[in-house]
């Protein structure tokens, strides 16, 4: 099996949001680009450029940006990644769909192989598990809105 080229975490980023743009509307273009990653679009077009000249992805000025095959490979891992990590930020730490979507993107990159699989399997476990699944939810929802949560780590004193 080829082994797939390096890319930075930005440039990881990239190329799952041409994935996504691909997937929701049929293409990627630089504006909608620059919206979906929150920068300004000579950031993109720097960016696509550097990526084109890698051969992860191909566009033409002021046309579509599409991914090679490598670079939808890499896209495809790192949304993977993200929507797994998306999902048991929701189903296990019950965080809602904003706060999870912007933290599976932080995670997606921190995580080595090893603990990704070992979170792929914790799903596919819990999926086995449906009724332990509710009552986990269930318990930890009521424990949250009991206000019994810790306070470390929420930048409060430790005294």
């Amino acid at each position: 099996m080829k082994r797939l080229p390096v890319v930075s975490l930005a440039q990881e980023d990239c190329l799952e949001a041409v994935l996504r743009l691909q997937q929701a509307q049929g293409a990627a273009r630089i504006g909608e680009l620059a919206a979906a990653l929150g920068v300004h679009k000579s950031t993109v077009v720097a960016m696509v450029k550097r990526l084109a000249a890698r051969e992860l992805l191909t566009h033409a000025r002021y046309g579509l940006v599409t991914l090679t095959t490598t670079g939808a490979t890499i896209a495809g891992r790192t949304g993977a990644r993200h929507d797994l990590i998306r999902a048991l930020l929701m189903q296990v730490l019950l965080l809602d769909e904003q706060a999870a979507d912007t933290n599976a993107c932080r995670l997606e990159h921190a995580l080595d192989a090893a603990a990704h699989q070992r979170l792929r399997e914790a799903v596919s476990f819990a999926a086995t598990k449906p009724a332990m699944a509710t009552n986990w939810r269930r318990a930890f929802g009521a424990y949250l809105a009991a206000g019994k949560t810790s306070k470390r780590g929420t930048g409060g004193s430790r005294s």
